[in-house]
C-alpha cells in the first residue's frame, strides 16, 4: 500500500466531490434538481424541449447529436463564412436564454452543440441560475464574456466579431 500525502488525498475528495451531480450545493439543491428546474423554466418559455422528472436521479431530456462547437472549429478548419454563421446563431440563443431570464454561468465551447443540419444547441444548465425577469447587462455580460474569452487568436477572429455584432442587433 502506498501512502498518500493528505493534500493528494483532500484534492482527490475535492475532485469526487465536485463531480458527484447528487451532492448538495450551497442551496440546499443537488446539481440534478438545479439542472432540472433550468430546463423546465426554459421549456415553459418555449426555448427547450420538455423534460420530464424520472425518479430521484433521472432527467429525461432531448437527445442532442453533433459535435461540440469547439471541435468544429479546432485547428482554423471552419472557414470565415462558417465561424459567422455559428456566432449569428449562438448569439441568438444566448440572447434568448438571457431574456428569458436564466444565466448559463458555464458557457463556453464544450457546451454548445453543433447538430448536423447546423443548428446550434446550449447544454449543460448544471451551474445556471434564473431570475423572474430579463437580465441586467451586468448579469449578461459574464456569459458573453466567456464565450469571447475561450475563443481568442485569429483563428476565431469571425467567431467573436459575428457574436459581438450579432449579440446586440437582436
Amino acid at each position: 500500500v502506498i501512502a498518500k500525502s493528505p493534500f493528494t488525498i483532500r484534492k482527490e475528495y475535492k475532485k469526487r466531490r465536485f463531480l458527484d451531480p447528487a451532492r448538495k450545493l450551497l442551496d440546499g439543491q443537488t446539481a440534478w434538481d438545479r439542472e432540472y428546474g433550468i430546463q423546465k423554466i426554459l421549456a415553459d418559455k418555449g426555448l427547450a424541449p420538455k423534460v420530464k422528472r424520472k425518479g430521484e436521479r433521472f432527467i429525461e431530456m432531448e437527445r442532442v447529436y453533433g459535435k461540440t462547437i469547439d471541435s468544429k472549429m479546432k485547428d482554423g478548419m471552419a472557414s470565415d463564412r462558417t465561424q459567422r454563421k455559428y456566432g449569428k446563431k449562438l448569439a441568438r440563443e444566448v440572447k434568448r436564454m438571457h431574456d428569458a431570464g436564466v444565466s448559463h454561468n458555464d458557457l463556453h465551447g464544450e457546451n454548445v452543440m453543433v447538430g448536423p443540419f447546423g443548428g446550434i444547441k446550449v447544454i449543460d444548465y448544471g451551474w445556471a441560475s434564473s431570475k423572474d425577469r430579463p437580465l441586467t447587462m451586468r448579469e449578461r455580460r459574464k456569459d458573453y464574456d466567456r464565450v469571447l474569452s475561450r475563443h481568442k487568436g485569429k483563428k476565431y477572429k469571425a467567431f467573436r466579431d459575428s457574436f459581438e455584432k450579432s449579440y446586440y442587433d437582436y
